[in-house]
């Protein structure tokens, strides 16, 4: 946070990094300070807040593009129907059989030794 509040600091004011990091951190002191743990609270709960928003957006925005609405989690069984049609389109999500492969999980049971030697019986 320190770094970050340098960095923005010496951009915005157009001063060097380190006096932007004594700046904020004076800033911080003198909220912490004045404002008390009452302040500190608060200005959490703001940052969560904008976190929150920060991570609903793109989620929102995302969905209505692609055609699923504002709130993705109400047609999620819609998105999974058209991602299944869209994979039998492709011919992805399809396993083919392996030659010379046991089926079943009998060679996935047997201890390797018994399995290497081939005797699957």
């Amino acid at each position: 946070q320190i770094n970050a509040t340098g960095t923005i600091a010496s951009r915005a004011l157009q001063i060097p990094f380190n006096v932007g990091v004594w700046f904020g951190l004076l800033g911080i002191l003198l909220c912490s300070m004045l404002g008390g743990m009452r302040a500190v609270t608060w200005t959490q709960v703001a940052q969560y807040i904008v976190l929150i928003i920060a991570y609903l957006v793109p989620v929102i925005w995302m969905s209505n593009k692609q055609g699923f609405g504002l709130i993705p989690q109400l047609v999620y069984g819609d998105a999974v129907m058209r991602i299944t049609e869209l994979e039998a389109i492709h011919g992805l999500g399809t396993l083919e059989a392996v030659e010379g492969a046991k089926s079943g999980l009998k060679p996935l049971s047997k201890p390797f030794v018994e399995a290497a030697s081939g005797d699957y019986a």
